[in-house]
């Protein structure tokens, strides 16, 4: 009976193994341009209401991502015009195709609130998680912004990466969910938002195979073993 109680166990261990494997390969990381500290912020200016949005792309290639997550910082170290408290919407779009970003669509969005101003930290937005492949934004938008306040933090120091950073400001018909909505739009090419996609990649199909027929293979293995040793008993 001793012996009976332990086989699964041990085949128990084994398919833990085999998951921790593809946990591994899936493990959450990050798609950033910036180094993690901003020299500048991006202000809104004009007559209210200022609604403005700023966004940086990424691209998850063919291969593919989860979405899990968007990290901001807000505002700029040294700054005291408080902006903690500000709504914002977080946005995940679909980039058809890498060019112009009014093509872009709205996949995903959370609405939230602006935190960690002027302090340099990252804000981490809990979306729900979402798979895609090829190009893809994410964004912050404020509506009624304060104008000539420093909200949009930016990476200048090197290495900085152009055509991947937009900003866009509408006025009264600004709408968060459609990019053409935003009368004025610009690149933003002297440097990058601090504004990052956490993510985990899709496994490939040979690597989930390889994975689930190592599994196999250890568990058969294990079972003959056990099946040998209980013979010369």
């Amino acid at each position: 009976m001793k012996h009976g109680k332990g086989r699964p166990a041990r085949f128990l261990v084994l398919a833990c193994l085999v998951l921790g494997l593809a946990t591994d390969s899936a493990r959450a990381q990050e798609f950033a341009w910036d180094d993690g500290t901003a020299e500048l912020a991006y202000q809104f200016l004009g007559l209210p209401p200022l609604n403005g949005i700023w966004l940086n792309r990424f691209d998850a290639g063919p291969g593919g991502a989860t979405i899990t997550h968007i990290r901001a910082a807000f505002g700029l170290v040294g700054s005291t015009t408080p902006i903690d408290g500000l709504p914002i919407q977080l946005g995940l779009w679909v980039d058809p195709d890498g060019g112009d970003v009014r093509n872009a669509i709205l996949v995903r969005s959370l609405n939230g609130s602006i935190s960690q101003g002027h302090t340099g930290q990252f804000v981490d937005f809990d979306i729900e998680d979402y798979s895609l492949t090829g190009p893809f934004l994410i964004s912050v938008y404020v509506p009624n912004a304060p104008a000539s306040t420093n909200l949009g933090p930016v990476d200048t120091s090197p290495p900085t990466f152009s055509d991947v950073s937009f900003v866009g400001v509408g006025g009264a018909s600004a709408d968060p969910t459609d990019l053409n909505s935003f009368v004025t739009w610009g690149g933003v090419n002297f440097g990058n938002f601090l504004l990052r996609a956490s993510f985990t990649p899709i496994p490939e199909p040979s690597t989930l195979m390889l994975l689930t027929a190592g599994g196999l293979g250890a568990l058969v293995a294990a079972q003959r073993r056990h099946r040998r040793s209980a013979a010369t008993r």
